[in-house]
This record gives C-alpha cells, structure tokens and sequence, in this order.
C-alpha cells in the first residue's frame, strides 16, 4: 500500500485549520498543522510535505512571505492559499509569488477544497515525472557523450596504429624490393649472356627457362613494390616500347616444356599484322597471360593449350601502328583455348554478371 499523501495547513484560525485537517484526514491525507507562518516553516523544512495550504492574513509572518520562500525553495512542492474576501490585489500577488491556487473563505464546500488539492497534487507529480525524465536523459546524454569521445580517441588511436603500420609496410616493401632486384638483375645479365654465347639447343632451352622464372621472379617483386602504390592510389601502368612477341617467347617456351610433361600439346600464334613496337606496360601483358596459361595447363589433363594473338580492329581505332614515330592506336585479342574441365553451362551466365 502506497503512503498517504502529507498536506500542511498553516492558519492562525484554530477552527478554520481544524476543520480543514478533519476533512481532509477523513479524504485519505495525513494532515500536519501550524498556527503561524514561522511554525509553518519550520515544519515544512523538517517534514517536506507533499502540499501546502495557507492563509495570507497571519501574525509575525504573513502568507505572502510564507509562500514566496516555499516556492523558491521547492517550486515543485503545491502551494494553494486559503484565505478570507480582501482586495484582489492580494490574489493576484499570491499567484505572482507561486500560488498554484486560490481558495476564498469561508469555504462554502470543503469539496471544493479537496478538488484543489487533488488537481495540485497530480500536476506536482507530473513536473516531478518530467524533471526525473529530463534529468534521466541529460544523464544518459552525458554518457553517451562520454562513450562517443572515448570511442573517437580510440578510433583516432587505432588510425595512427594503422598509418604507422601501413607507413612502415611501405618502407619495408620498398627496401625488400630494391634488395631482391639487384641480385635478379645480375641473374638475368649473366643468363642473357650465356644466351650470347651460341649455346647448344639444349642448353639454350634451359636458359631461356631460366631467363623466363627469373623474369616472372622481378615482376613478383615488382609486384610486391606496387603494393604500397596501390595502397596509396599512386599506382600507374608503365609506358614502354616494347614488342609483344619477344616479351612472350620466353613464356610460351616455358609453357611448351610445362605441357610436354604432362603429356599436353602447347603452340602459339602471333597474327603476322601484329605490331612489333608497342607503347605500354608489357610487364602487366605478361603477367596476364602468364596467368591465363598457366590456370589452362593446370586444369587440363587431356589434349592442349593455345594462345592465339591478332590485332582487332573496332570502329574509331586505326588500322595498324604507324613505323615513322607517330603514334597510333591498336587493340589486341589475346585467346587462350584448352580443352580442360571448363565452365559449367549453369554457371557461365552467372559468371558473366
């Protein structure tokens, strides 16, 4: 069972206050009383109550004064004054002081008083309701502002952690690179010179096996070097000359010995009107189709590989690469054939969205 509701009735009049108190006691209030404005203090300082009624005509300490303090202290905290016919003005101050009502005496219907009460008493729950909501959403404002900034801190935090990390990746990459590359240079020098040399067949066909894995180990570690590129959106394709048949002959001879292994055939086919001079990155040409045949041998058990290469020629473009230094454009079809598993029919309409 909830605790009764407490109302403080301050009236200098014994009759008037005790009728009041009676009334209200048996409406289900505890009632407190006092007799002036400095008991009536007193008493509201100690017990708190939940209302309070008061009479602005009292002895040594007026309503008005009582009434003033009440509502500064505890705005929350209804304060309705009972008191007798006088000038309006003396209403109208009540109600400018924090009067949250006006009951005239004598009280015709003590009913009506009760109504008062009850009316204050729901309207003081109510502000109370809304100041616990506000203070409960200022707290978790506060909170959540507090989470919001220790989260930011340790999201700047971890974003430092990260560009030290990528920053040291970068040097890393690069100085690995550099390191590996000069001794794959002199690899390659000394096999290009073997090559020189007038090998025998055999000989020459290691060789260039050797000058082709070595050759695919520096775009590896060019590769590895781009990396850090990528990461900083400062990767370009490389514009060379280069001539695409002496760039793949040494793939394609690796290619052949690979398909001689396992028993597969292996040919190429360079179209005769494809350009021998062309601008571009013929590093990443290699690497493509270095992957396009290496996937075909590697899931081919039966049968061949061949890679067909001839200019295509779309509308808008010119017909062929120009020999007397002006530059033209040409587009090239490179075909990789195998008669490996394949696509499945079911899956190739997926594969092409």
């Amino acid at each position: 069972m909830s605790a009764k509701q407490t109302i403080l009735v301050i009236d200098d009049e014994n009759l008037v206050r005790d009728a009041i108190a009676a009334y209200l006691e048996d409406a289900g209030f505890s009632i407190l009383q006092a007799e002036n404005g400095r008991d009536g203090l007193d008493i509201f300082h100690r017990e708190a109550p939940d209302c309070v009624l008061v009479d602005l005509r009292m002895p040594e300490l007026d309503g008005q004064e009582v009434l003033a303090e009440i509502t500064r202290e505890s705005p929350e905290t209804p304060v309705i004054v009972v008191s007798g016919a006088g000038r309006i003005s003396d209403a109208i101050e009540a109600l400018r002081n924090g009067a949250w009502d006006f009951v005239a005496k004598p009280i015709a219907d003590l009913a009506m008083l009760k109504h008062a009460v009850a009316k204050s008493l729901e309207r003081s729950a109510l502000l109370r309701e809304n100041r616990l909501h506000k203070e409960y959403l200022e707290q978790e404002v506060e909170k959540r502002t507090r989470d919001l900034t220790l989260s930011n801190a340790r999201l700047r935090e971890e974003m430092e952690r990260r560009e030290r990390a990528e920053k040291a990746k970068s040097v890393f990459l690069a100085n690995m690179s550099h390191e590996l590359r000069t001794p794959l240079n002199g690899v390659i020098g000394m096999v290009k010179l073997l090559l020189a040399a007038d090998p025998t067949a055999k000989q020459k066909q290691f060789l260039e096996l050797s000058l082709e894995a070595s050759m695919q180990l520096l775009s590896i570690v060019n590769d590895l070097l781009e990396l850090s590129n990528i990461d900083s959106e400062q990767f370009q394709l490389a514009r060379d000359v280069f001539n695409p048949g002496e760039i793949l002959e040494p793939l394609f001879t690796a290619a052949a010995s690979q398909a001689e292994k396992k028993r597969l055939t292996f040919s190429h086919f360079i179209a005769p009107e494809t350009p021998t001079r062309l601008v571009g990155d013929g590093n990443r040409l290699r690497q493509v189709v270095m992957n396009l045949v290496q996937n075909a041998l590697k899931f081919t058990e039966k049968g061949g590989v061949a890679v067909d290469i001839r200019p295509r020629r779309p509308a808008g473009l010119p017909n062929a690469a120009t020999d007397d230094g002006e530059q033209s454009e040409m587009e090239l079809l490179f075909s990789v054939r195998d008669t490996g598993v394949g696509i499945a029919k079911d899956k190739q309409e997926e594969d092409r969205k």
